[in-house]
């Protein structure tokens, strides 16, 4: 088994298209003690998972063959994986003439996955146990982590909770933990829903729930396939941490917004933007606090819901476009109606989500959940500063 960072490799895809198996693909290398290195190859449309290297600099290196060599000659990879249709099949033809003979190279394309239709998590892991064994000669188990050294926490991520979660990350990291962020709008909550679905997940913090809000009022990620947000760790035995972070909106692609929101208030995410957020009535409000709660209460692990009481957004603060006070009541008075408290601990903190002190609240839950799990040793946890707990 390799060390972690001692077989560095790296992950290719287009993240608007293939976040999914891209995570699947990343969370696997990672478990077989690999550091990857992702590199988003899209082009057009929202990346849904946050890569290490994005597609304005594989754009400036001239191209995925250009940043795949700059990280082979730099010693910051010595194989390479590319996930996707037509076009990763031409990334990897592409990407074997700059290399040095022996370097690896595995493509995952499109007509590779459709046959194994429904076996797609299966086709991701041998793909990633591929590139392990050429690499440096991986040997893999059935349990999919016997070679983690650090917990994989799985977050959700939005423009509107970025500062928040951008903390929360770096305390975890500090206290030894890996953390993949899946954009929280469309299909970036259901990404991470399957990847926790499938046991590639220790923990989960779910900071960014605004896909709850899609699903309940009608937005444009209430539809698709695979697990709904907030049952995956609660099915599977994940300790999780969980805030509202994002409730406050519901969200319309570049398709605009339906007939029956005309006349909401509403806000675009910058000057040519293809995302609109509109607020949330303090009825829809109730509801979806109503099904956040039914889904925390299914937990058969550890559940920690966190409720900001001073604003779940960046939009929704004094001053700012969305501050409603009476719709985050509604919230939270729904949420005290119908939680279990003998399943879900919460906690109502005086704070607005993106302050420092709400983010470090949050990750020191989480912290105090894989040290009980026996998932983080007690010793690496000891300086992370926990909360009260």
């Amino acid at each position: 088994m390799p060390e972690p960072g001692a077989s560095p490799v790296a992950l290719l895809a287009a993240l608007e298209a293939e976040a999914d198996d891209a995570a699947l693909i990343r969370a696997r290398l990672r478990a077989n003690g690999h550091e990857v290195t992702l590199v988003d190859i899209g082009v057009t449309g929202e990346p849904h998972i946050e890569a290490d290297i994005g597609r304005s600099e594989t754009a400036a290196a001239g191209g995925p063959a250009g940043v795949v060599r700059a990280l082979v000659t730099s010693g910051r990879a010595r194989g390479v994986l590319a996930v996707g249709g037509a076009a990763a099949a031409a990334v990897g033809r592409v990407m074997t003439r700059p290399l040095p003979p022996g370097v690896p190279v595995v493509v995952v394309s499109a007509p590779a996955r459709k046959a194994v239709r429904g076996r797609g998590v299966r086709a991701c892991t041998r793909a990633a146990d591929a590139l392990s064994g050429m690499v440096a000669g991986f040997r893999g188990g059935a349990d999919g982590g016997a070679g983690r050294h650090r917990p994989l926490v799985v977050a959700t991520v939005a423009d509107e909770t970025a500062v928040c979660v951008a903390a929360a990350r770096e305390h975890l990291a500090g206290a030894g933990c890996e953390v993949l962020l899946f954009r929280a709008a469309v299909a970036g909550g259901r990404a991470m829903e399957r990847l926790v679905a499938e046991g590639y997940a220790d923990a989960v913090l779910d900071l960014t729930t605004r896909g709850l809000v899609d699903e309940v009022v009608g937005g444009a990620g209430g539809s698709g396939t695979g697990p709904r947000r907030l049952e995956a760790a609660a099915a599977r035995g994940v300790p999780q941490v969980v805030s509202p972070g994002g409730t406050d909106a519901v969200a319309f692609g570049p398709d605009g917004v339906p007939e029956r929101f005309a006349g909401r208030l509403s806000h675009r995410r910058g000057e040519g933007a293809r995302t609109t957020l509109v607020r949330v009535t303090a009825e829809e409000a109730m509801r979806v606090g109503a099904v956040l709660a039914a889904r925390l209460n299914g937990s058969h692990a550890p559940a920690t819901l966190l409720l900001p009481l001073r604003g779940v957004s960046a939009l929704d603060a004094p001053g700012r476009p969305f501050h409603e006070p009476v719709a985050g009541r509604s919230f939270a008075a729904a949420v005290r109606r119908h939680v279990d408290r003998r399943r879900v601990r919460v906690a109502e903190l005086d704070l607005h989500l993106n302050d420092e002190e709400f983010a470090r609240a949050a990750a020191d839950h989480l912290l105090g959940l894989l040290t009980d799990a026996g998932r983080l040793p007690r010793t690496e946890r000891a300086g992370a500063g926990a909360a009260d707990r």
